[in-house]
């Protein structure tokens, strides 16, 4: 599958419902008449910026697109980058460390089960809290390093 989706024929890119869910939102605000006049360029940005396109978090054009129209928003920043860093850090500490740890649990026990091995009730408990843990921290890890990758381009994610 690589980095589509297959539906039947249909190749979908990967985070094309978050662009999508992006769009919508921003479509019933225009409606609605929430929206304030924003440059071309700015929208365009906010719909394409790559850190939270893939898996999220979903973000609100209200949120972003002040940043975007912001001058300050385009000059360098040291702390920026200190805070994203240190961010990114903690979020590839989870993915890797805790969520990875948890998978080779998890996937020992879940094999297990399907091979047909007799296996204890607290180790089934546990392997669910260790796939339940993995995800989390798979997900919170992912989201930490979004984050900060926006943060390193002086982006403040919700």
């Amino acid at each position: 599958m690589g980095s589509h989706w297959a539906l039947g024929r249909i190749l979908l890119p990967l985070g094309i419902s978050f662009f999508t869910f992006t769009q919508i939102a921003y479509l019933v605000d225009v409606r609605r008449g929430a929206v304030c006049e924003y440059d071309l360029g700015d929208f365009l940005l906010f719909v394409t910026f790559f850190p939270h396109l893939i898996a999220g978090p979903i973000i609100h054009h209200s949120e972003m697109m002040p940043q975007f129209a912001e001058p300050r928003t385009y000059h360098f920043h040291w702390s920026n980058l200190a805070i994203g860093l240190g961010l990114f850090s903690l979020g590839l500490f989870k993915k890797v460390v805790i969520a990875g740890g948890m998978s080779g649990y998890a996937g020992k026990v879940f094999g297990a089960a399907a091979s047909g091995g007799g296996l204890h009730l607290q180790d089934v408990w546990a392997g669910v809290f260790a796939y339940t843990f993995q995800i989390y921290f798979d997900f919170s890890g992912y989201f930490d390093m979004a984050i900060a990758l926006a943060r390193m381009f002086g982006i403040v994610l919700p």
